[in-house]
């Protein structure tokens, strides 16, 4: 937890077309505080869509 604020922002800050966030929101929030909290509000949440369905 002490290095994820850095973490985040290296993958927010380089990722260029798309970047997978996986976690618990309240973790994420937690470590990555109110910058990382309106980033995500500004995404799109990516529904899959299953073969055949």
């Amino acid at each position: 937890m002490g290095r994820a604020p850095e973490q985040l922002y290296v993958g927010l800050s380089r990722a260029r077309s798309l970047l997978v966030v996986v976690g618990d929101s309240g973790l994420l929030e937690e470590a990555g505080g109110r910058e990382l909290k309106l980033a995500l509000a500004r995404t799109q949440a990516w529904k899959p869509v299953l073969a055949g369905g």
